[in-house]
């Protein structure tokens, strides 16, 4: 059963999908037609989920469930991510794409492929304290802390690297 995304309680568990490509005003009226459909009548089991969606920073697709009401189970996973991957043939966006990083600089978005990290960090677009979207956050209570400097993510061990 879609509810408001605001309206889930900060335990909801959460998805989110990148694209490096901005989600323009057609693709977000694409994705809140499909995932508003989706989420209305997404079950586990036979039992409906109370879940929503929400289009974030125009590069963030976040899929929650109130797991309190009834849990997700793999099949009903594996339907959210085939509603997604439907998405993305809709709209022509990479959805999946888990090898580029995000950072939030000043009002801009700037996306950086895993690869170029260390070269990127040597030409000074990014350092310890940059803000980078960490988007192993699972609970839609941890989005207040879903924005936060690259030396309190996952990115601390390539800071090590890069200068070492």
């Amino acid at each position: 059963m879609y509810v408001p995304f605001e309206s889930l309680p900060g335990h909801a568990r959460i998805w989110i999908y990148q694209s490096v490509q901005k989600i323009t005003k057609e693709s977000q009226v694409i994705i809140s037609d499909r995932l508003h459909a989706f989420t209305d009548q997404w079950k586990a089991h036979g039992n409906s989920l109370t879940a929503s969606y929400v289009i974030k920073h125009d590069h963030f697709v976040l899929i929650a469930v109130d797991e309190n009401v009834n849990d997700a189970s793999g099949c009903s996973i594996d339907s959210s991510t085939q509603v997604m991957k439907e998405i993305q043939i809709a709209t022509g966006l990479e959805l999946f794409d888990r090898t580029t990083v995000f950072f939030k600089k000043d009002d801009e978005i700037l996306a950086l492929s895993l690869k170029d990290l260390p070269s990127t960090h040597q030409k000074g677009l990014w350092d310890e304290t940059s803000l980078v979207f960490d988007n192993m956050v699972g609970k839609k209570q941890d989005l207040d802390q879903w924005i936060k400097p690259a030396s309190q993510t996952w990115l601390k061990r390539y800071l090590t690297k890069i200068t070492a």
